[in-house]
């Protein structure tokens, strides 16, 4: 601050006093110690005062500088802003040292100064085209990647990111004509960058965002040509939302998109609006029926005639019932699409190239210049400058109605802003309908004077386009030749209206209008979706854009305002969205400029108008027009808000604002009333309205929205007359008539309280907000709503009163800013607007206590219907004028008071007035000042004469480039530049400037360069040594100790050994400070890395305070010594080097472990690098070595315990770093894509969303630790996304959540293991309750394994006829209905409808030759998270379980059904023929008996033994405590794998080649089962064989009979030939199915003979034989598995297994024998003679036909595998 007053107060002499032009030398020699300051001149926020007010001048202290003339204090402040950004500008290595490079700023209108002061003295150099271009400041960049870009020839521009482009100007000299608002440009001859800006920080952020943005575009591979962008551009680096999948088109394309849908939603919802009012109106109607049928009075028939009037003002209401509804249950995804009337998405963007020019109209009034208009501009200049980079071109164009209505000076205030940003305006004469002598009369016509001021501004330019067109253009015409017409064609127009008409700058329409208020903020990339999307839809006249609110102010009333203005646009997009006609508002909307010209008419006053001068409403006006013509109005919601508005500040401004809504709707339908009998009632305006093409529904909304003016203003008077008539009527009043208390009831109801919620619930199904945040910020303004609302009635029915009686109203402009007064400031303003609602209120309140308190006899009025509603208004219009007016708070000028008196009692501060003006001064400073003079906190320094590298620099401003709004502030750093750190200098500052803190800088360089002149010195003595040693112990060259090199340190050779030995010592810690202070400095890519150089840097600087004592006491030693004495006296003052080296000795201890650490350190991080400290802690012997590591630890170790923190208690991985033990894979480290845990199953976020990272533990915890941490966030996070209970997570966190740190182990193991106890009951808890795991598991033993059995006994039943039918020929439907019929027969109809409703019955995949058996299936269907447990693979074991056990039940469901047959037939039908088939039916029932068993053997093994025992060890492990998700999982995997080995479906070993085979028991059974239904098949044809023989028989007996009776006797050859035959029969049971067993599979064929016998003759012996040959191979064939499968039970190490065969043999009729691992390829002869000798004859023949039966399966079941392989 003393350097601050130093340079800029004025001191006593006339040589210090301040030059009012101070010489460029003096600007750049004190650059350096000045606060940097805006150059911008201090403005006032209203544009009707000063801009530069003067103070008191008690106000500032006496010889203060800011007593001086303003001029010379804006002029220093410029000075001081220029150098401080040319010496950033050196110091960023922006500054090459060219000749025409640096700074220009604009100090006054018109005046610049520049640095370097050579500028100003070259002509055609940057400070003449800086002051052509008028800029407020302007600088130059130039780097060796803008020298090598500016290599190519052809350059146009330069390709930024997101498709921007940045201009390329061929010199300097067209610098003036360029696209300004880019701010910035390349000039190809200089090869440098000029960027401009408004403020000092603005154009250094700006600078670095573009070489930042350059730097992008190289690192992402891609050309600042623009070259192959399209093939190369990235997704993130696209800001366009694309609408599908091509690419963007050129406007010469002439694309014209498809025709847009039409949605009817709206449609539908007016007709349920109009059903409401007819069922309304017809009950009022029903009531007027019944009452003339009573008393047939036909009078109260006259109440019909209000009817018209009745249902325009209840439009509105029922509008908003059904709306209600519709926004409650309708459908919401029209809002996101588009459609005719409406862009829920942006649209397909033009290419960059030759886009429209788009011209952006504002109107504006007496709003203040820097506090509303410059917001707006900067918004636009933000949004041009993209347009512009993306190829388009843009000009603002101001219709400022209040140029020539206030002062000169603040008028030429306005000039200059438009200038310098390059506005187009036109400014109108002020309205003068009765000049006084020398004026002239101008009227600007209308009550609303926007529209006139419009066409005013915009007739002035269709007048110079005539001009201009009106020029002949030869082929040497360009642009300075287009301007200079142009400037002509304009001062030409201003010249005919004879100094009427002001107006400057570009004021050129283009093919499109974006119409702006003064107010509006607009999205910095909007202008290209427009343009695209009316170029696309040529049909489309007027974009409406969606708007947001810009707040001003934090007031009550406004943020109620705000609420009702969103409401409304909330309101108007589901209305546009659902086929509505989008309404035009009269701002933020595209307008067609030639659609505008169609429209256009001749006023009175012979001009052309564009906008209804005669209208308040001229931009419905307009849209109805346009409408009429053909075009349309559309609604743009794609832009989220982007742009926005202001609401009113004050309820003068919204009652205002009400008063012309209203007064414009009653001029759109009526004529006066004066002009009834001559124009007629409705207006022309009206009567084409409702004459036009407009949608039906449109007509009835608008109606609607009109008719809620009239309802409301008319509700005093409605009310007032309700008041009397229920008062002195009630009893005798029509039933047609409803009061108003039941009015009021309804509109509580429907307003009140069911539009609040539909509001909050659209807004929560548009995912906009919460629905409880909807909800309560919807019903936090009903208070505000209902005064504001319940008080307007008086001033909208004065509005409309007005224009029916020709009653003169006017308004003026809303206010734009904020405007603080008192309470009685405001009640003359209050009394004077609210006059008349006060008195008619005094009025009423006390005609109303008067009549209730003490009336004439009948007639008082204390009824509550009648007093309430009345009340309510009376009391409702009051309260508005006090209620929702805004007052300044008495409290701040009362804490002024109290403030000021206290601060100047301070006895301790001594420049109190001082103090108060510094304050005032920032008080009026802009934030962006604010900003700069805070940089200036980070100046470089130059070094002391020790210290060569404190230094400090300012870094290069690192912000995203956004060529307007550069938020991005420039941020200090303690690294110098390494330009600067070379040459030791600030570029050319540091070159003109030779300080004395310079030439200290470059001092070290000196030493290091010339080092070897120390050899030439004197020998140093050791005093001399000690002197320099704490320089050289921080690692600084001294004198005669210097450093030649980072990692060497010179010594003086003449000093003796002991000397050099000590110094030896004493380098050490000094170079390994070096080193160590080069790794705090390095960067490292993680946390823990950056935590150890912390701690490192903490302990250098605990070094550092040692060097500091040891530095003292050195000099406190050399002050005592005496030269004389021996040593120069260093023995006796107590401080030498030897005593430094033991002082030194623990702290070079400790930088040797650092530099270890540091060593290490480079290849390892995060766990890894812990460990390496941890193990000095622990396995180190030296306490001093393990107590350090021990303190390092404990800071290390913060980011690992923030992260495990994180893990444990949010279930969140805060590890950017990859440092932690637990990892996320990404595609890098496993080739899978990373998991979304919203989207990705839950088993695949279980087991692959979080790995453990087993190099990452830290030895600092156990394994088990960290296993179970990784659980605990695994868990944690596993119940936050994929269980849905995040509350609960939070809530934990919140409860739990506590700091850890190093050495608590205790603490660390305790929250270690609360937390996994509490993680896992709650993950537990959330399977088995919320999600049901264990009802799922057993409902899939249940239906799946077969343990419901009367469901699959029904199941079986009912689907037996069907599945016997081919597979193809089966029908879901029907076996889905099978299904359904056999749950509700049985007792699964009991298990829950959640259980119930994920069974299904399925089809496997067809093959053919399968029937219905082969491919039906059951499903049980499981979602997440219980697919964590319940896997696809285990889904896919339970199917292949359950086809195994539904096959076995099948073949016990046919073998039962033929053993019943045969045991029913044996007491009838078999038992005739027993003669001749009695030995085959007694084989076959023992067979079938046999294979019964074994089936419920089977069966029995499978469901008790396998399922039933794994079950009980699945509950066991499921209900432990402490079980986790991954014990569940484990568990049931076992379960699975147990009922899969164990159930003969997994793998076993073979007893042939001692292998495990996962298919050998599968096979077997597979082959056992088709045997016995191919057994059951002959059974059932030797039965239908018996039955012919039965028959035959019966049928030859009655013959014979009848043959004896006639007289003869035996059969003739007639009757023979009647006789059935058993052959055809059996050979019909034979053939008729096909897809029985295939004797081609058995090892035993069937002979040929017999085979032959049954082909050949039609012979009972011989299909008899046949069929009992077929029996014989399938019970052998039987028997041989069945043994081969006990052989191979026997071998299996399971007990179960072996159990199994023990029961299925437990009589022993089986032989079982193990099969032979080698095979031999032997005939059974050969066995035969091999067995021979072994046993008799018999036993012989068996065994030999056992060892065939036995080779013919080991043959038949490798060749099965072979193929199956």
């Amino acid at each position: 601050m003393n350097a601050f007053k130093s340079y800029i107060r004025p001191k006593k002499g006339p040589e210090t006093a301040p030059a009012p032009n101070p010489t460029p030398a003096m600007e750049m020699r004190e650059s350096s110690s000045i606060a940097p300051s805006t150059a911008k001149t201090p403005a006032t926020r209203s544009g009707h005062a000063t801009p530069n007010r003067s103070r008191p001048g008690s106000i500032h202290p006496s010889g203060d500088f800011r007593n001086n003339p303003m001029e010379e204090v804006n002029e220093i402040k410029c000075v001081v802003a220029m150098n401080w950004v040319y010496q950033l500008q050196n110091e960023y290595m922006w500054n090459s040292g060219s000749l025409g490079e640096g700074v220009v700023m604009r100090k006054a209108a018109r005046q610049f100064i520049a640095c370097p002061p050579e500028l100003t003295t070259v002509r055609g150099s940057l400070f003449d085209a800086s002051a052509e271009l008028n800029a407020k400041i302007v600088m130059t960049v130039s780097t060796r990647v803008i020298n090598l870009i500016m290599q190519r020839e052809d350059l146009v521009y330069i390709q930024l990111k997101d498709g921007l482009k940045l201009q390329v100007l061929p010199n300097i000299a067209f610098l003036p004509t360029c696209q300004k608002y880019q701010n910035a440009a390349f000039i190809k001859d200089q090869a440098i960058l000029i960027v401009w800006a408004d403020s000092p920080k603005e154009v250094l952020a700006q600078a670095a965002a573009i070489e930042e943005q350059m730097m992008h575009v190289f690192s992402q591979g891609m050309s600042p040509y623009g070259e192959g962008m399209d093939e190369k551009k990235e997704e993130h680096d696209v800001n366009v939302v694309e609408v599908n999948a091509e690419d963007g088109y050129s406007k010469e394309e002439g694309y014209v998109e498809k025709p847009r849908k039409i949605i009817l939603t709206q449609a539908i919802l007016t007709a349920i609006t109009l059903i409401l009012i007819i069922a309304a109106m017809a009950s009022g109607w029903r009531k007027m029926a019944i009452e003339i049928a009573v008393d047939n009075s036909y009078t109260r028939l006259a109440l019909l005639v209000v009817t018209p009037l009745q249902i325009w003002l209840a439009l509105f209401f029922m509008q908003a019932v059904a709306g209600c509804a519709f926004q409650l249950f309708g459908p919401t995804s029209q809002m996101v699409s588009n459609s005719k009337f409406y862009s829920g998405v942006p649209p397909r963007r033009l290419a960059n190239g030759n886009l429209p020019h788009v011209t952006i109209q504002a109107p504006v009034y007496k709003e203040g210049l820097y506090s509303v208009i410059d917001p707006t501009m900067k918004s636009l200049k933000a949004a041009i400058a993209t347009y512009e980079m993306q190829g388009g071109t843009a000009n603002i164009f101001v219709n400022d109605d209040g140029m020539q209505l206030i002062s000169e000076e603040d008028a030429q205030i306005r000039r200059e802003y438009y200038e310098e940003n390059r506005i187009g305006w036109v400014a109108r004469p002020k309205h003068n309908p009765k000049p006084a002598e020398g004026e002239t009369a101008f009227i600007r016509a209308g009550k609303f004077k926007k529209a006139s001021n419009m066409n005013y501004a915009m007739a002035v330019s269709a007048r110079v386009e005539e001009k201009l067109t009106a020029i002949h253009r030869d082929p040497k015409w360009n642009q300075e030749t287009e301007n200079y017409a142009y400037q002509q064609c304009l001062q030409q127009v201003k010249d005919e209206d004879n100094g009427r008409t002001w107006a400057e700058g570009n004021i050129r329409l283009g093919d499109y209008i974006l119409l702006i208020d003064s107010d509006t903020r607009v999205p910095q990339d909007c202008f290209l979706d427009a343009v695209s999307e009316m170029e696309a839809s040529p049909q489309v006249a007027i974009l409406q854009y969606a708007s947001g609110v810009m707040n001003v102010t934090t007031s009550f009333f406004e943020n109620g305002i705000t609420f009702f203005t969103n409401l409304i646009y909330t309101a108007i997009k589901f209305a546009v969205a659902n086929g509505d006609v989008a309404p035009f508002v009269g701002h933020n909307a595209i307008l067609r400029w030639s659609a505008l010209q169609d429209i256009a008419y001749t006023g009175e006053d012979g001009s052309e108008k564009y906008w209804s001068e005669t209208t308040v409403s001229e931009d419905f006006d307009m849209a109805l027009r346009l409408q009429c013509t053909g075009y349309l109005v559309r609604l743009g919601a794609y832009t989220g808000g982007g742009f926005k508005e202001g609401v009113s500040l004050t309820v003068y401004d919204e009652l205002a604002r009400w008063e012309k809504y209203a007064y414009g709707c009653n001029e759109l339908i009526f004529h006066p009333v004066r002009y009834w009998f001559t124009k007629g009632l409705f207006t022309p305006l009206f009567k084409k309205f409702m004459g036009s093409g407009m949608p039906l529904p449109s007509k009835f909304t608008i109606m609607a929205y009109v008719g809620t003016y009239y309802a409301i203003g008319s509700a005093w008077i409605l009310t007032m007359l309700n008041y009397f008539l229920i008062g002195w009527f009630n009893g005798h009043l029509d039933h047609y008539y409803v009061d108003s208390f039941k009015i009021y009831f309804a509109i509580i109801v429907v307003f009140t309280a069911l539009g609040n919620v539909a509001l909050a619930v659209l807004r929560y199904r548009l995912d906009e907000q919460g629905i409880l945040s909807a909800l309560v910020g919807n019903f936090k303004w009903i208070f505000l709503l209902t005064i504001f609302l319940g008080g307007i009635s008086l001033h909208v029915s004065q509005a409309l009163l007005c224009h029916m009686f020709s009653i003169d109203m006017s308004w003026g402009a809303t206010a734009k800013e904020v405007e603080n007064t008192s309470f009685f400031e405001e009640v003359p303003k209050l009394i004077k607007k609210f006059k008349f609602t006060f008195i008619w209120c005094f009025i009423m309140a006390g005609g109303m206590i008067y009549l209730a308190v003490a009336p004439p006899p009948s007639w008082d009025i204390r009824g509550i219907t009648a007093i309430w509603p009345m009340t309510t208004i009376v009391a409702l219009s009051f309260a508005i004028a006090f209620t929702l007016n805004r007052h300044q708070d008495p409290e701040k000028a009362d804490r002024v008071s109290n403030l000021l008196p206290r601060l100047l009692e301070q006895p301790v501060l001594n420049h109190k007035w001082a103090i108060l003006s510094l304050l005032n001064e920032l008080a009026d400073v802009d934030s962006d000042d604010l900003d700069a003079l805070a940089l200036n906190g980070h100046q470089p320094r130059g070094s002391s004469s020790h210290d060569n590298t404190s230094s400090q620099e300012q870094s290069r401003p690192r912000a995203s480039y956004n060529p307007i709004s550069f938020n991005g502030v420039p941020q200090s750093s303690n690294r110098l530049s390494r330009r600067s750190r070379e040459k030791g200098t600030l570029g050319d500052v540091g070159r003109r400037n030779q300080s004395r803190n310079e030439h200290v800088v470059n001092a070290p360089d000196n030493h290091e360069e010339d080092h070897s002149e120390v050899k030439n010195m004197e020998k140093p003595t050791e005093a001399t040594l000690l002197h320099d040693l704490p320089f050289t112990l921080q690692g600084l060259s001294s004198t005669y100790l210097p450093f030649s090199s980072r990692s060497t340190l010179d010594l003086p050779p003449s000093l003796p050994l002991p000397v050099i030995s000590l110094l030896h010592t004493l380098a050490e810690p000094s170079l390994l400070y070096r080193v160590l202070s080069d790794f705090v400095e390095s960067s490292d890519e993680g946390l823990v890395g950056q935590s150890l150089r912390s701690a490192i840097g903490m302990e250098l600087r605990s070094y550092l305070g040692l060097l500091a004592t040891l530095e003292g006491e050195i000099r406190r030693a050399i002050a005592t010594i005496n030269p004389d004495e021996p040593r120069g006296g260093v023995g006796k003052a107590g401080v030498t080097l030897k005593r430094c080296v033991v002082w030194t000795r623990e702290a070079t201890m400790g930088l040797r472990l650092m530099s270890l650490m540091a060593e290490e350190a480079k290849s390892r991080k995060g766990g890894q690098l812990i460990t390496m400290i941890h193990s000095f802690s622990s396995s180190h012997g030296d306490p001093f070595v393990a107590a350090f590591a021990e303190r390092m630890l404990t800071k290390v170790t913060r980011p690992f315990y923030d992260m495990l923190r994180q893990w444990i208690y949010n279930g969140e991985l805060s590890d950017p770093y990859h440092e932690f033990l637990v990892r996320e894979p990404s595609p890098t480290q496993d080739g899978s894509v990373p998991i979304d845990p919203r989207r990705a199953p839950a088993r695949s976020v279980w087991e692959d969303k979080y790995k453990m990272e087993e190099n990452m533990i830290p030895s600092i915890v156990t394994e088990d630790f960290a296993r179970k941490v990784f659980l605990i966030g695994k868990s944690l996070n596993f119940i936050r996304y994929s269980c849905g209970d995040s509350a609960w997570v939070e809530a934990y966190c919140k409860d739990a959540s506590r700091e850890l740190h190093y050495g608590d182990t205790a603490t660390l193991e305790t929250s270690i293991d609360e937390a996994y106890k509490t993680t896992m009951a709650r993950l537990i808890d959330l399977m088995e309750s919320k999600f049901q795991l264990f009802e799922h598991l057993r409902a899939l033993k249940k239906y799946l394994l077969l343990g419901q059995g009367d469901f699959i006994a029904l199941l079986m039943e009912s689907l037996a006829s069907n599945l016997d039918r081919p597979a193809g020929s089966q029908q879901r439907h029907t076996l889905t209905a099978q299904l359904e019929y056999a749950i509700r027969g049985s007792n699964a109809q009991y298990d829950s409808p959640e259980v119930l409703r994920r069974l299904d019955a399925r089809l496997l995949d067809l093959s053919h030759g399968e029937t219905g058996w082969d491919v039906f299936t059951l499903e049980y269907k499981v979602d997440a998270p219980v697919d964590v447990v319940i896997t696809a693979w285990a889904s896919k074991e339970y199917l292949v379980v359950f086809n195994f056990l539904w096959r076995i039940k099948r073949v016990e469901f046919a073998l039962g059904s033929t053993w019943r047959r045969c045991m029913t037939g044996a007491r009838g039908v078999l038992a005739t023929i027993d003669d001749t088939q009695g030995k085959d039916w007694k084989h076959a029932r023992c067979c079938i008996a046999e294979m019964i068993h074994f089936v419920n053997q089977l069966q029995y093994y499978i469901l008790f033994e396998v399922i039933e025992a794994s079950w009980d060890q699945l509950q066991a492990a499921i209900t432990k405590p402490g079980a986790t998700l991954d014990d569940l999982i484990e568990a049931h995997t076992a379960y699975l794998k147990a009922i899969t080995h164990k159930g003969l479906l997994g793998s076993a070993r073979s007893s042939v080649t001692g292998a495990r085979d996962d298919s050998f028991f599968t096979s077997q059974l597979h082959h056992i089962l088709k045997t016995m239904l191919a057994y059951k098949d002959v059974v059932d044809g030797l039965y239908s064989f018996s039955v012919a023989e039965f028959t035959r028989r019966q049928e030859q007996n009655a013959r014979l009979e009848t043959g004896t009776t006639k007289g003869r006797r035996g059969l003739t050859d007639d009757n023979d030939g009647h006789s059935p035959s058993p052959h055809l029969a059996a050979q019909k049971v034979l053939n008729s199915n096909p897809y029985s067993y295939n004797r081609a599979e058995s090892p035993f064929p069937v002979s040929t003979g017999a085979l032959a016998a049954t082909t050949a003759a039609d012979s009972t012996d011989a299909i008899l034989t046949a069929l009992r040959v077929r029996l014989g191979e399938l019970s052998r064939d039987f028997r041989t598995r069945v043994n081969v499968l006990l052989g191979d039970l026997m071998v299996q190490p399971d007990a179960d297994m072996k159990f199994l065969g023990v029961v299925m043999n437990f009589n022993d009729v089986y032989s079982p024998r193990k099969r032979r691992r080698e095979r031999t390829g032997k005939t059974p002869g050969t066995v035969k003679e091999k067995e021979k000798g072994k046993e008799g004859g018999k036993e012989k023949g068996k065994e030999a036909e056992g060892g065939n039966e036995e080779a013919k399966v080991g043959a038949k079941e490798k060749d099965e595998g072979k193929a199956k392989a």
